[in-house]
């Protein structure tokens, strides 16, 4: 049987929640996309069902490298771009002031719907997630463990179930969520 496990990273080390314009959430995505994570203590459950992996594979940004450093710091970690996570649009509103967080699903809603200014459409990114679920059900590795994030994951995971993976979500928190997915 093989095995594939869908983590999401660690809560970033980037905390700012004030209110900003769309313009300074701008600034705000690219911040988040440079730190790390901040916890270091990571759900028993997550650890061990990521212990027997013999591939673990992360997304290039700083959190998901990290988070993966800290499940398993004896497993070489290879990095790959694909497994991203689908960005936000671009707004250039200069007087509404928002909580980060508002701004997120504000944005991840429009995008949704169509709205894709200066990032890849919704279309590009199923694209991309059947890509990635193609390379991940190709491995020659009997289990692997991506460490991803949130959005993407369940792009991934959608492509997986369409092409015969059978998965159970287990989610404890915000972070460090876990789906494992079968194929037998």
């Amino acid at each position: 049987m093989k095995t594939i496990l869908l983590i999401r990273h660690g809560r970033s080390a980037h905390t700012e929640s004030r209110p900003m314009t769309g313009r300074k959430f701008s600034a705000w995505v690219q911040a988040y996309n440079e730190a790390g994570v901040q916890e270091s203590s990571c759900p028993k459950e997550t650890v061990a069902s990521i212990k027997d992996a013999s591939c673990l594979i992360t997304s290039d940004l700083v959190r998901s490298i990290e988070s993966a450093k800290y499940l398993n710091p004896a497993v070489k970690v290879q990095s790959d771009a694909l497994f991203r996570e689908v960005e936000l649009p671009v707004v250039s509103f200069t007087h509404l002031k928002l909580p980060p967080a508002v701004w997120t699903v504000l944005l991840r809603t429009v995008w949704l719907a169509g709205y894709s200014r200066h990032c890849e459409s919704y279309k590009e990114a199923k694209r991309r997630a059947e890509k990635g679920a193609k390379q991940l059900a190709a491995a020659e590795h009997r289990s692997i463990a991506l460490v991803g994030h949130g959005f993407f994951n369940q792009l991934l995971a959608g492509e997986l179930r369409k092409n015969g993976w059978r998965g159970r979500r287990k989610t404890n928190s915000n972070h460090w969520c876990s789906t494992l997915y079968t194929l037998e």
